[in-house]
């Protein structure tokens, strides 16, 4: 994030997402003030090298995207940006003990299984990760909710982890090997967004 904390230096470090097809933009759901506190100090040593009080935060971030856009296409402020926004959390394994288990996101991606993106899951997945974002009741993901809203004319929510679920350390702080869950679901969606991959109702 130290890269983009100004105009200038997004200009020079993402000169490329002037001319994307699409954007993936990470939300640290560790760097969100409410989060942070609220998980215990073992998952956070665990999943995060910078506390939240230190870390830039990317709702600022997000603004300066936004603006950067806005200034290379000369995009009025009363029209939207049409580049396609994929709003990703990850670290959804830290997060998924707060979930209701019957939710979507919790559950494997079905889009490469069903060879097309399934606008049903994504719905449900982007609805899921929106409504954890507004029950935060923080500043930054409320400024994020906001910004999406004011500045795009497409985006939705997904939720990955890298690592993968139920993937926690074992007593020496290792982690066994990486399962990745939905990590590919913003690029499928972007693919889609482009008339690339095909719609699955």
């Amino acid at each position: 994030g130290e890269d983009f904390e100004s105009e200038d230096l997004m200009e020079n470090s993402a000169r490329h997402a002037f001319h994307a097809d699409g954007i993936v933009f990470l939300i640290d759901p560790l760097k969100i003030a409410n989060v942070y506190t609220s998980l215990s100090q073992d998952v956070v040593s665990n999943s995060s090298s910078v506390s939240a009080s230190k870390a830039f935060q990317n709702d600022a971030i997000l603004s300066i995207l936004s603006a950067s856009l806005r200034k290379h296409h000369k995009i009025k402020e009363n029209k939207k940006i049409s580049i396609p926004l994929a709003m990703l959390v990850p670290k959804l394994d830290v997060l998924a003990p707060g979930f209701p288990p019957h939710y979507a996101c919790l559950f494997p991606s079905g889009h490469a299984k069903n060879q097309g993106f399934n606008i049903a899951e994504n719905r449900r997945v982007n609805t899921e990760i929106r409504k954890w974002l507004a029950s935060v009741d923080d500043g930054a993901t409320n400024s994020y909710l906001a910004q999406l809203e004011m500045n795009y004319t497409t985006f939705s929510y997904f939720g990955a982890s890298s690592l993968g679920m139920k993937n926690a350390p074992d007593k020496d702080g290792v982690f066994s090997t990486p399962n990745p869950h939905r990590v590919e679901d913003p690029i499928l969606w972007i693919l889609k967004e482009n008339g690339i991959l095909k719609e699955k109702k």
